[in-house]
């Protein structure tokens, strides 16, 4: 049972449905092998993996799903933070009318984007090919585990990694981007601030901890009535619809996230 557990977060983190530039999971995947993904992205995802992965690593102590914890939480944090606090609820799968034209690389493309080496080492890595596996263009997977890769390139393999992964971020923020739902959901960030507490706890992020502090105090702000009633929905400074349970429940548990 354990080791299906490992082999499945494992083909995910490998898998199209992460982003391996920019962190985050994408909705679902299309498919049993988790590399075709709906481009959407769900602030609900990103809380509940992260999490899955925290607590996998702390059980199984493999740094690879400690990786994958860090990488969406920071995803979050860079793509979907409102600037007063809290979290947007979602990014498109479409971008200039076409799914995951946002997410998806053309070989020459990346050919004349990096090094000689850096370019030979993402072909390897990512399974970049002319034809691609989607509609022409790439998504990007890892062809084997990351240890693997770690023995093959060496120890600096991951700074190596990181370093282009980089590269290809900066490249890809310059086109069209995904429309983004701009509205804060009550259930689903607070799910996400408890993760975000838990993981900022367990690896010492104090920032991580303000983000969550900053975001807790935005929703008990003005989410949150004289009576204890809670509004589900905060949008451009302004609440609606009536909390349900979710939204009372997974503020609740933000409790339990500052006292483990």
């Amino acid at each position: 049972m354990l080791d299906f557990v490992t082999r499945a977060l494992e083909a995910m983190g490998r898998g199209g449905i992460y982003d391996q530039v920019a962190g985050g999971f994408h909705r679902y995947s299309v498919d049993a092998e988790w590399l075709v993904p709906h481009f959407e992205k769900m602030l609900y995802n990103q809380s509940q993996l992260a999490l899955l992965y925290l607590l996998a690593y702390r059980f199984f102590g493999d740094k690879y799903f400690a990786r994958i914890c860090k990488q969406t939480i920071r995803y979050v944090l860079r793509d979907l933070q409102l600037p007063e606090g809290g979290f947007y609820s979602a990014t498109d799968a479409d971008s200039e009318g076409a799914e995951g034209l946002f997410f998806t690389w053309d070989k020459d493309e990346l050919n004349k984007t990096l090094g000689k080496d850096e370019f030979e080492l993402v072909v390897d890595v990512f399974g970049v090919s002319e034809e691609g596996n989607f509609e022409g263009s790439n998504i990007l997977y890892l062809t084997n585990s990351f240890e693997h890769f770690e023995k093959k390139y060496g120890r600096d393999f991951e700074f190596k990694l990181d370093s282009i992964l980089n590269k290809l971020y900066q490249l890809r923020e310059q086109r069209v981007h995904p429309l983004r739902d701009d509205k804060l959901i009550v259930a689903w960030a607070s799910a996400f601030i408890s993760t975000l507490c838990q993981a900022g706890l367990y690896f010492g992020e104090n920032e991580w901890i303000q983000s969550a502090e900053k975001a807790v105090k935005l929703i008990l702000g003005n989410c949150v009535d004289k009576n204890f009633r809670l509004s589900r929905i905060y949008l451009n400074k302004k609440v609606s619809i009536e909390g349900q349970l979710e939204d009372y429940v997974n503020l609740i548990d933000l409790y339990f996230a500052y006292t483990i």
